[in-house]
């Protein structure tokens, strides 16, 4: 061997083993990071934050008075409904996708005005948090560096 060559076989079988298993890999790490995701989500509700940790504001005066009266009677004041947990995952080739399944979903995520013209503060809840988002990295460089 000549003293200027550089010996990369390891590395090009790493890479052959990497790409190999590649497709295998990403569907393991999206599977491996389904259930934390829906954890992280549903904490949304729970905790009343959105993903980067700032709190919701609070219901209108109006409908703290009528959840006071029974207006909602089959609700606690502040109880969300099905909101935080009617996530349904799609595992896409390059993506792990969450679509809350409730029409009125994006109104409460975005704010404006709802039904009987209801004024909806936003209150963001789709996204990770930066917890969430560091277990993912993690996950993903286990998967990545596994073949090397």
């Amino acid at each position: 061997m000549d003293p200027a060559d550089i010996e990369l076989r390891d590395v090009s079988e790493g890479l052959a083993a990497l790409f190999k298993n590649a497709t295998r890999k990403k569907l393991a790490a999206f599977r491996a990071l389904k259930a934390p995701a829906k954890r992280d989500l549903k904490a949304r509700g729970e905790t009343r934050t959105g993903p980067d940790g700032q709190r919701w504001p609070s219901s209108a005066r109006s409908s703290r008075i009528k959840a006071r009266r029974g207006y909602r009677r089959n609700r606690r004041p502040g109880d969300l409904g099905k909101l935080p947990t009617a996530w349904k995952s799609f595992l896409e080739p390059e993506q792990l996708r969450f679509v809350n399944v409730l029409e009125y979903a994006v109104i409460h995520h975005e704010g404006g005005t709802g039904h009987r013209g209801a004024k909806i503060p936003a209150r963001p809840y789709a996204g990770f948090s930066k917890e969430f988002a560091d277990r993912a990295l993690k996950t993903w460089a286990k998967m990545v560096t596994q073949d090397w």
